[in-house]
């Protein structure tokens, strides 16, 4: 086992920064999830073959789209001084991925 996969099988939850989709790559195998959460800081056709290697492997995987629409809100709070509709925005950007995979 190497040490990637070693931590994994130990880790709570595995978090992907890598950019490993953007050029058609995946991550490495992965151990059984058992469940467990793995986050892929893409989203989209970047996210897919390692979001679905992810829960092929039984994990729980999510991509990194609420991120991105979390801390939009964020900044619109600061500059605009209103709270925005984030789940709203976060419908409208699953579309728009949706329509671009």
């Amino acid at each position: 086992m190497d040490r990637l996969n070693q931590l994994a099988s130990e880790a709570d939850l595995v978090i992907n920064s890598a950019s490993l989709g953007h050029d058609g790559g995946c991550c490495p195998a992965l151990p059984a999830g058992r469940g467990r959460p793995f986050l892929e800081m893409s989203y989209g056709r970047a996210a897919r073959d390692t979001l679905a290697a992810a829960t092929a492997a039984g994990w729980t995987a999510h991509d990194g789209l609420r991120m991105l629409v979390g801390q939009a809100e964020a900044a619109f709070r600061l500059f605009r001084f209103v709270a925005p509709d984030a789940e709203g925005a976060l419908k409208a950007c699953r579309a728009i991925v949706a329509v671009r995979a």
